[in-house]
């Protein structure tokens, strides 16, 4: 996951295994349209650079089998 802060040089990133452990709730899960709702929350950190915090983030997306 990446992200870049706007008129900033600090690049936040992870590929570490542990952010998955952010809690991700399912809110919904229609099976007949493929829609999966859900909410999260979680932070960067890059050193020398202000804490990123998502919080009360939301996704809606359609999935396939």
């Amino acid at each position: 996951m990446f992200y870049y802060a706007n008129n900033s040089k600090c690049t936040y990133y992870t590929d570490d295994k542990d952010s998955l452990n952010y809690p991700i709730t399912i809110t919904k899960l229609d099976s007949a349209n493929r829609i999966i709702s859900g909410t999260f929350n979680f932070l960067f950190t890059t050193q020398g650079c202000d804490t990123l915090r998502i919080t009360d983030g939301r996704f809606d997306m359609k999935y396939t089998y």
